[in-house]
């Protein structure tokens, strides 16, 4: 008779992470977040309804900031054996700099290049003030054109100066006191993703990442009205 495995049960728990900045005192309160995320994580993980999360949360804390004390105990926690997933409102909730994603066993491609290359990884962003563009409407199965607007200062600005598409470099900045502060101050920017739904227009912070572009990119590429994609009807016979 074959040997049945043994499969042990996994302990550890699902934690909560959420983040209210005192600096800027925008976006959704703490409880908020936290509802949000329990919905999600008993949707997907398919969790009882009365299952108790780990809750880490930092209030009137800025993400740019990692000696927040529950980011810092959730690292300790993960090493521990406590945690086996974490659930966040944002990926920004966690923190304004990629490092801080490092910290929980995340990385994306800009920490890898960053941390390979150092001083010698250089990173554009690009930023529109207005776009139409053509994206699949999962609601009803077909493709949509949409324009939406990100409302960037900077971008604004290239608009109004008549400049179709411009690159600012940011280490040019501080010849201009009105631009360094620019570059430094949280705004939004656009940050379209894969897909349309009717609620992205109920809710414009959905296609809009708030941050400060000078500690995510080296510089930047603005278009004042940018078509990324174009739709061509064809006729087969």
């Amino acid at each position: 008779m074959k040997k049945q495995r043994r499969i042990e049960k996994d302990n550890r728990d699902v934690a909560i992470y959420t983040r209210k900045s005192g600096i800027t005192n925008k976006g959704d309160s703490i409880g908020v977040q936290f509802k949000q995320c329990a919905d999600y994580a008993k949707k997907e993980l398919g969790l009882d309804e009365d299952y108790q999360f780990l809750q880490y949360e930092d209030k009137e804390l800025s993400g740019y900031f990692s000696d927040r004390p529950d980011f810092q105990r959730m690292p300790h926690d993960v090493q521990d054996g406590k945690i086996k997933a974490i659930v966040c409102y944002k990926l920004d909730r966690v923190g304004r700099k990629a490092a801080d994603l490092g910290k929980l066993g995340y990385d994306n491609m800009g920490r890898l290049l960053d941390d390979e290359l150092g001083d010698n990884y250089y990173v554009i962003g690009t930023d529109f003030y207005k776009t139409k563009c053509n994206l699949p409407n999962g609601s009803f199965g077909h493709r949509t054109n949409q324009v939406f607007y990100s409302y960037d200062p900077l971008a604004k600005a290239a608009m109004q100066a008549k400049l179709d598409i411009c690159w600012l470099d940011f280490s040019y900045a501080s010849k201009s006191p009105e631009l360094s502060k620019w570059i430094s101050d949280y705004h939004y920017m656009g940050s379209l993703g894969e897909g349309y739904a009717f609620w992205m227009r109920l809710l414009p912070p959905s296609y809009r990442k708030f941050q400060q572009p000078d500690e995510i990119y080296d510089s930047m590429i603005f278009v004042a009205e940018a078509t990324p994609t174009v739709i061509l009807n064809t006729q087969s016979d």
